[in-house]
């Protein structure tokens, strides 16, 4: 395992203790609160994009969910800052929109991670770069690939966006306020932007 995976496992599990969190029994998230809320978790360098994961699970969220995000400074232990964020599932997926996704996929598929497609890569990359950006976007596409098996699309925050958008979405105090809230039984009851 990748040690840039490892620490975000490390983080992940800090923050299950941290707030009495339960294994998740959806394999879209880290974890749940005792409600049976979702909560993904992400461990990201201050000043980074906040990498999201696989296009096509953020798509697809069917219930709210807590995302809790924790920044590091200098050592990946040192988080500085972290933010707990209720997320509506409908206004989430709604920055995923794209209308050539089905055609992406398919496109994906049809790619080898064999030299010869290369160019074959380039251009699908250049295509859907150019089509999701005809619109403003909040969240990014990042396209990864390499020679062995790695061939898919993940996304991301850019940290501008995430600053002065995705933070009005932020419920957060000190940790037994936020411990709390996340163990609450009234989550639908907190305002959705």
């Amino acid at each position: 395992m990748p040690e840039r995976q490892a620490h975000g496992f490390d983080y992940e599990k800090l923050i299950v203790k941290k707030y009495n969190l339960f294994p998740s029994q959806d394999t879209q998230f880290d974890a749940e609160t005792a409600n049976g809320t979702p909560v993904q978790i992400k461990c990201i360098k201050q000043n980074s994009s906040i990498d999201l994961g696989d296009y096509y699970r953020n798509k697809t969220k069917k219930k709210d969910f807590i995302l809790i995000i924790g920044f590091w400074k200098g050592q990946k232990n040192n988080i500085v800052k972290e933010h707990i964020i209720h997320v509506n599932h409908k206004t989430w997926n709604s920055l995923f929109r794209y209308s050539k996704a089905e055609e992406m996929k398919d496109e994906l598929k049809a790619i080898s991670n064999n030299y010869s497609d290369d160019g074959k890569w380039k251009l699908f990359m250049q295509k859907h770069k150019y089509y999701w950006n005809k619109q403003k976007r909040r969240v990014q596409l990042r396209f990864k690939r390499d020679h062995d098996s790695q061939k898919r699309i993940q996304c991301a925050i850019n940290k501008t966006d995430f600053y002065n958008y995705f933070i009005k979405w932020e419920y957060v105090q000190d940790v037994q306020t936020t411990t709390n809230f996340i163990q609450s039984q009234k989550l639908q009851e907190v305002a959705f932007i």
